[in-house]
Formats: C-alpha cells, structure tokens, sequence
C-alpha cells in the first residue's frame, strides 16, 4: 500500500519487519545514514535504512538517505564510499555470475535451523548457483567466531551490548530539539517515563543493567562512556570478518534471516534471527529479500551480509536473486 518506508535498526528492527511482512529491506553500515532527528536507543549501533516492495526500490531510497551532514559527523566516514551512480545503478539479472557466497553454520552460530527452514534454505542454495554463485559452507568454522555472541540476561535472544550509553545518547538528542522542547535533560526523560519506569528490573529496558558499562553511564548522563568492553568486541568481530572474507575471497554471505517461522503475533514468543546481534555489533551491513513461504504462509527470507561499506554488491547480489525467483506475492 506505500512504496516505500523507513526503519532504524538498533537490534533487528530494519531485517525483522521486512522479514516478517515479505519485504526487502537494507541496513547500512554504521555512518553512512544519518542519524539526526532520530530519537536513540545506541548511538553505536542505531542507523536508519529503507523498507520496500523490491530492492530496486529500496536502493534508490538509500540513495537519497546516504551521504554526509555537518548534523551527524559520523556520516564524514561515508564520503568516498558511495557509487557514483547511486546503489540502484548497474543492477542486473546477472548480479550473482562468479560470486563466492558464505552459508549459515555453526562457525556463525550454534543455532539450528528448524527442519522447514533448512529445506527453505536449501531450495534457496540450489537457486543461488543456478543464478551463478559459487557456494562456500560455513567459512567462519575454525574461527572463535561464534563464541564472541552473548544473549544478555532478561532477554530471550538479544545481545544488547552497546546500549549502556543511551543516557548519553538522549542527552545529545534532547539538546538537540533546542530550549522550547518540552523535556530538555535526561533527568526530565527520566521524570516524564516515571510511570512506566522501562529502566526497573523486568520491563523493558530492565535488561541494561546486565551490560557492562551501563551503571556507570548513567551516573554521568551529561559525559559520553568509554566503553572500552564493546570497543574491543567491535574490532574483534571486524578483525574476523576481514579475515574470512579474504580466506575464502568472498563477495557476501547469505543466511536465512530467521532460524525458524515467524512467531504468532499474540504468542510472547522472540523472534529467533540469525544476525542481528553481530551486524549491529559490527556495523556492517545487511539487505534481506523475500525466498520464499512457510506452509503457514509466513515469509521465509534471506539475508545478504558483507564488509563495511559493501552495500552496493550486496544489493546487486539480492537484486539478482529477486529476478531471478520472483518469490514475493504482493498482498491482497
């Protein structure tokens, strides 16, 4: 019913939705969008990215979000890395030809696939070297990898860490919004949530407490953390990215973006991904593209992931295997 629409994704929230309605969707490397005017969950890891019917439609949205503004330095780290022609230029049906693809294992994670996802899967392999990739399993096995996850504490499947500074985070955001703004510091965010208190134990930002920093963030709302554990857990999950990617020269991975179907919507039961902790971790990018259906008639879907900075390949990749499945059936 639209063409287009926008997420931010902190833990999931761009991969899930699209995933969860049979869409496309991109979450770009950490710098390349702006974040200004988005209200914050983690300045690490937050960043806004397109949800839409086809890829093509989703890359030329990205091309009009990606770039640099004086409003969010971070985004001076995009400048030289955007094509030239925009992310929708150069798409083809012949996107994947030659591609060296990494599949989902336990060198990603333990995690299993539920029976029908691994046969979704495998209809999804048998299609991509159809299409012309060369298929590379689980090149992360061998590597300390899947170890580096961690589901914190008072969540079901969520690895929050990089979240303890989002006192900070809504510090810089309120001042921001300028001195007519009806809550101003943190303490008046504090104040203006007292009734539902999301901080307490057992609501829904109750987990924080479990990460490391997060005490100690919040004694200075007004000071940014140093965060040195999350800092050190970033370049270790670069430092192994690059490193298998050149082992086993690859182009992108691509997992099924869930372990399992979509929960119901009532059931209380997570939604069981496979990659949000480590993408939003690492910053690296992400673009997920309908595969199929579950004989429920929920969407099963893959995602695209790569280095930073690697959204346009990864786009390519995706666009081609959109043509050449044209698995999506638009809603009634």
């Amino acid at each position: 019913m639209c063409v287009v629409g926008l997420a931010e994704e902190t833990g999931g929230s761009i991969q899930n939705p699209a995933s969860a309605q049979g869409l496309v969707g991109i979450k770009p490397t950490i710098g390349l969008v702006p974040n200004a005017g988005v209200v914050p969950l983690s300045g690490n890891r937050d960043v806004v990215g397109p949800i839409a019917r086809n890829v093509e439609d989703a890359a030329l949205c990205l091309d009009v979000l990606a770039g640099f503004t004086t409003e969010d330095p971070k985004t001076l780290a995009s400048v030289g890395r955007i094509p030239a022609g925009g992310y929708a230029a150069g798409l083809s049906a012949d996107g994947l030809k030659g591609k060296r693809i990494g599949l989902y294992g336990p060198g990603w994670r333990p995690d299993a696939l539920s029976d029908e996802t691994a046969a979704l899967y495998g209809r999804a392999k048998s299609e991509l070297e159809a299409a012309g990739a060369i298929l590379v399993e689980d090149p992360f096995v061998g590597t300390d990898f899947a170890s580096l996850r961690q589901v914190t504490p008072g969540t079901p499947f969520f690895d929050g860490r990089g979240l303890e500074s989002i006192a900070w985070d809504m510090t810089c955001y309120l001042r921001r919004l300028g001195p007519d703004a009806a809550i101003k510091t943190w303490d008046g965010f504090v104040a203006a949530t007292k009734a539902e208190d999301p901080f307490a134990p057992g609501a829904i930002l109750g987990y924080l407490h479990e990460l490391p920093d997060f005490t100690e963030a919040m004694k200075s709302p007004e000071t940014p953390p140093a965060m040195p554990e999350f800092t050190a857990l970033k370049a270790r999950y670069l430092e192994l990215l690059a490193e298998v990617f050149e082992r086993h020269a690859l182009d992108a991975l691509a997992y099924p973006q869930m372990l399992c179907e979509l929960p119901g919507l009532h059931s209380g039961d997570a939604i069981l991904e496979t990659t949000v902790g480590e993408l939003n971790i690492a910053g690296i990018p992400g673009v997920t593209v309908p595969a199929g259906y579950y004989a429920s008639g929920a969407p099963f879907e893959l995602i695209f992931l790569g280095l930073q900075w690697s959204e346009a390949g990864l786009i390519k990749c995706a666009h081609a295997y959109e043509q050449a499945t044209h698995h999506r059936r638009p809603a009634l």
